[in-house]
């Protein structure tokens, strides 16, 4: 909440932003949607049950088609992924729609916690995969040191972020089939925290 106005700034002042994913939310149920909607966008948001801090959320411009995308995988861990279906007005040929993922992965999860949510994430990219075969698909958030390799063999995803994030690390990343349209896109990095 304390980089809204940070963020409303951002979309008002001539910035083209069609899509803002965005980790550690920290919203809860006592916070309504009311209270976080951007102008021009429609807002998705999976907050973090159970304990303080995280969530994660997504805000697609209003003039997207896009809907939430209920994977029907079971995520008994409750993780912190958002899926959207997104069908802009004009794609490049071979898509038929992008599908994006928001991930926070804490820095605080044990090496079971981060192998379980690997086998979460590529069940529902092999889902989508088979759902939608022409997808352009892109896995983002905070990873922190949570290894994004096997996605990336595994669903032919690349990893287009190249600025680090925290130190030399990139913990910020976007994994993604679509790599030469975020190459020739401008992608701003992260809000400070």
């Amino acid at each position: 909440l304390n980089k809204l106005d940070e963020l409303a700034i951002l979309v008002t002042r001539g910035l083209t932003l069609d899509l803002l994913l965005i980790t550690e939310s920290w919203l809860d149920d006592s916070i309504t949607n009311n209270f976080c909607n951007l102008q021009g966008f429609v807002l998705f948001r999976r907050d973090r049950t159970g304990r303080k801090g995280g969530g994660v959320l997504c805000y697609v411009r209003n003039y997207w088609s896009c809907r939430l995308l209920n994977i029907p995988i079971t995520n008994s861990n409750d993780f912190e992924v958002l899926w959207i279906v997104l069908r802009p007005e004009r794609l490049p040929r071979p898509l038929s729609v992008i599908v994006v993922a928001v991930v926070y992965c804490p820095p605080w999860y044990s090496s079971d916690l981060m192998r379980q949510l690997n086998l979460y994430i590529n069940h529902c990219l092999d889902w989508v995969s088979c759902t939608y075969p022409n997808a352009g698909i892109s896995v983002a958030g905070d990873f922190n040191y949570f290894q994004t390799g096997s996605l990336c063999r595994n669903h032919r995803l690349r990893q287009v972020v190249r600025d680090a994030s925290r130190g030399k690390a990139i913990l910020d990343k976007i994994l993604t089939n679509c790599a030469e349209y975020y190459l020739k896109s401008r992608i701003l990095p992260p809000i400070g925290n």
